[in-house]
């Protein structure tokens, strides 16, 4: 749910102004929904408590359906969730089971039942501290099945981070994960658990019970940034496209740091910038409708970021209004100047590859190995069938490490092997890494291989052009500017083969009309279509324009 909230972000509010609820007269109770699903009284009860605190914690004006903090149920929607609170002369009602307390005809204002206490402390709890009401919401941690899952809320006034941490599986969970509040102790405020103690990088371990939530607050404030954040617009990049409702956004450099991200626009030739929205966590994106402007408008974009020192940066990139286009990274995969020493993968599986313990960054069988013609670092290993999570950490050590999306300190990257041999790859141009139990290496072979440095053009195995989906919606990408001028040919290919290619008829062309343009390949998963574009790089939002780069889609 929380994936979508950019949608939502527009100049005057965003998903924080929603109201979230459990149940309604309509669609019914969720005791309703859980009776249904099988479970028994006792378990009901547990697991509503969960919903509730997830309702009172998380981003949200929270709604309690009346009577859900007496233990309604009901035996569906519209009449059949509007019992009444007082003795009920309805026979269906009267017989209704009624979870923490008896069925029949009674008055239901008791302020001792198990809900209404659980509720009345939440609300007690936001009240006293109102980060959990308005605080922004960082994602931190999430299972891909039943398990954690984790966010910061952010006092910007006090500068204090509160993490809250939420747990749906019938046992324990314990996860690692990172926070902004480097070196300070985490204080309990809600749920069983002791205090916790964020390492010198941020990362904090934490067991969460069984179907249950608990809450801290870091008792120092977040270590405030003495230069202003660096920010990367990712779309649209200099000269690309927007269409329909097109994203916009930009990362910060450091992952690391709080920061809020503005984003602004005009008509090219206008003065009044308009504000399109503020985002308060990565991806940092608003969407904004172009879809009633006339094609090859041009819109300039203006990028405002602000930590919580007061530290302001700002950036700008541009893009012509035409048909809709995935998002397209403008940080090109152009190999670095300079490669780390050392790049391993600790995570929980470092003791099936043979490691002395789990999450050592240090373990030499978990190292990967720098290929100097892919300027790509690699492993292949074997690793048993279950599940796991990892990172990638530089240099041996956590100071520097990446995590889902290429971010640095971001959240752990989990996969889940089915047995045998798997390979690792980290790029550090971009900070990408996984492996091929997470999904297909992509890459795209063509008549402009040896250019970029591959031993010959069309080689599928040569991985300089890797195509990548950091954000994981399924568009893959690269990026060049290593691309001389001139007219090439290219395909898409899994899996470093030609066994798997696209598109299946002709190949792709691309003209790339002078040197030093950032040609930028895109590949959707879900339909295998193909888009190619050729920008000016270091173009300004200043006339004269560049040439507008079009995508060919086959």
């Amino acid at each position: 749910m929380f994936a979508g909230d950019d949608w939502y972000t527009d100049h005057d509010s965003n998903a924080y102004n929603l109201p979230t609820f459990l149940g309604n007269h309509d669609m019914g109770r969720q005791t309703m929904m859980l009776k249904s699903a099988g479970y028994s009284n006792a378990d009901i009860l547990t697991r509503n408590k969960l919903s509730n605190a997830l309702m009172y914690l998380t981003r949200g004006q929270p709604v309690v359906y009346y009577g859900d903090e007496q233990g309604f149920m009901g035996s569906g929607g519209d009449k059949d969730s509007r019992q009444d609170m007082f003795a009920t002369q309805v026979a269906q009602y009267a017989g209704e089971d009624v979870i923490g307390g008896t069925s029949g005809s009674k008055d239901r204002y008791l302020t001792d039942h198990p809900l209404y206490q659980q509720i009345a402390g939440l609300a007690k709890l936001r009240a006293a501290h109102p980060a959990l009401s308005d605080g922004a919401q960082i994602h931190r941690y999430s299972s891909n099945s039943a398990g954690a899952f984790a966010v910061s809320r952010i006092d910007k006034v006090a500068k204090r981070e509160y993490l809250v941490l939420t747990n749906n599986a019938v046992t324990a969970q314990t996860v690692t994960f990172s926070t902004y509040s480097a070196g300070s102790k985490f204080v309990s405020l809600y749920g069983e658990g002791g205090d916790l103690r964020a390492n010198a990088q941020g990362r904090v371990t934490a067991t969460i019970p069984a179907l249950g939530a608990v809450v801290y607050r870091a008792n120092s404030v977040m270590t405030p940034p003495t230069a202003a954040p660096v920010i990367i617009p990712t779309a649209p990049v200099m000269g690309g496209t927007v269409g329909g409702r097109a994203e916009i956004s930009a990362a910060i450099a450091d992952s690391s740091r709080f920061a809020e991200v503005s984003f602004y626009f005009r008509h090219a030739g206008t003065d009044t910038w308009k504000l399109l929205g503020t985002d308060d966590n990565p991806l940092y994106r608003v969407y904004q409708d172009v879809s009633g402007m006339a094609k090859g408008t041009l819109l300039e974009y203006r990028i405002v970021a602000k930590d919580l020192a007061g530290n302001i940066s700002a950036t700008s990139t541009y893009g012509f209004v035409g048909d809709p286009v995935g998002p397209v990274s403008s940080v090109t995969n152009d190999p670095p100047a300079q490669q780390p020493e050392f790049v391993t993968v600790p995570g929980s599986h470092n003791s099936e590859m043979g490691c002395g313990a789990d999450w050592d960054p240090a373990c030499a069988q978990a190292q990967l190995t720098l290929d100097p013609t892919d300027q790509i670092w690699k492993l292949t290993t074997s690793v048993l069938a279950g599940e796991y999570e990892f990172k990638a950490a530089i240099n041996k050590s956590w100071d520097e490490n990446y995590g889902v999306g290429g971010i640095r300190n971001g959240s752990n990257i989990v996969y889940k092997p089915t047995g045998g041999p798997i390979s690792f790859y980290y790029d550090h141009a971009t900070h990408w890494v996984t492996n091929t139990a997470q999904g297909d290496i992509v890459t795209a072979p063509g008549s402009f291989g040896s250019e970029l440095g591959c031993a010959a053009d069309w080689l599928a195995e040569c991985m300089r052009p890797w195509l990548q989906d950091p954000d994981g919606d399924g568009t893959y990408t690269w990026s060049s500017v290593k691309v001389p001028a001139g007219s090439y040919e290219f395909k898409v290919a899994h899996d470093l083969a030609w066994v798997e290619a696209y598109p299946a008829g002709s190949n792709v062309p691309l003209n790339v009309p002078k040197d030093g343009m950032q040609v930028t390949i895109s590949y959707k998963l879900s339909d295998h279509s193909v888009g190619v574009a050729a920008t000016q790089p270091a173009a300004t939002p200043t006339s004269p324009w560049p040439t507008r780069s079009s995508w060919r889609r086959t």
